[in-house]
């Protein structure tokens, strides 16, 4: 008999991505959509700019902002690159509130 790699549903609801077979893969990107990342991202750089004297090194918030908007954009996101980015920037007092909306929003 020769090997079935096929799936059988039988009622029931599914959803999501399914793999079938020797090193096969299924992937689902859940995280933001575009225009919701967006705006959060243009709510915390707004806050950087603002906040500009109170933190620590500024540059460094942006570029980590920059690293988590385009992560978050990529077509698999990279869940470290993404929570070392996060956390490095939850350092910074005046982002807290827009952190908390970022973190909920990305595919962690």
């Amino acid at each position: 008999m020769a090997d079935n790699y096929g799936i059988q549903i039988t009622g029931g609801t599914v959803s999501g991505p399914m793999a079938v077979g020797p090193g096969a893969t299924a992937v689902q990107n859940t995280g933001a959509g575009t225009a919701e990342l967006d705006a959060v991202v243009a709510e915390l750089r707004e806050l950087i700019r603002r906040h500009r004297d109170e933190i620590e090194d500024p540059g460094e918030a942006e570029r980590d902002l920059d690293d988590i908007a385009a992560e978050a954009r990529s077509e698999r996101p990279g869940r470290r690159r993404l929570t070392a980015a996060l956390n490095r920037l939850a350092e910074v007092g005046v982002l807290a509130d827009g952190i908390a909306k970022l973190t909920g929003i990305l595919p962690l």
